[in-house]
């Protein structure tokens, strides 16, 4: 269902991850790879009100992501990121680049088998 282009159905399922996010024996970080696509394709809707719902809730993860560093799996999402980097939509670029610097800073080597795509995500 994350990939739907329903816009009632996106905002019930952002609605749902930030629930989810705000219950404090559900460690949301965990799951990450399972939704992250969806969350930033989601990002991308036309409704403004479904877009900022979205980044919030993304940059609730991203803060999140900072004091969980070891129970991330960043290796299941480098792809993943590095993908949405190269948006035409300059809101999912700036947010993916964001997501992808604290990647690098986070995970340090673990970092290096993505080195290509990274690189051609940034430039």
């Amino acid at each position: 269902r994350m990939y739907t282009t329903s816009t009632f159905a996106r905002q019930f399922l952002v609605s749902w991850i930030q629930f989810l996010d705000s219950v404090p024996d559900i460690h949301m970080h965990e799951h990450l790879p399972e939704f992250i696509d969806g969350l930033f394709l989601i990002l991308g809707d036309h409704s403004t009100q479904i877009k900022k719902m979205t980044e919030d809730t993304l940059g609730e993860l991203l803060r999140e992501m900072h004091q969980y560093t070891h129970a991330v799996r960043y290796n299941a999402m480098a792809n993943m990121i590095s993908a949405h980097c190269q948006s035409e939509d300059k809101i999912i670029q700036l947010i993916a680049l964001r997501w992808m610097n604290t990647f690098l800073e986070q995970s340090g080597r673990s970092m290096m088998p993505f080195t290509a795509n990274i690189l051609v995500a940034v430039l």
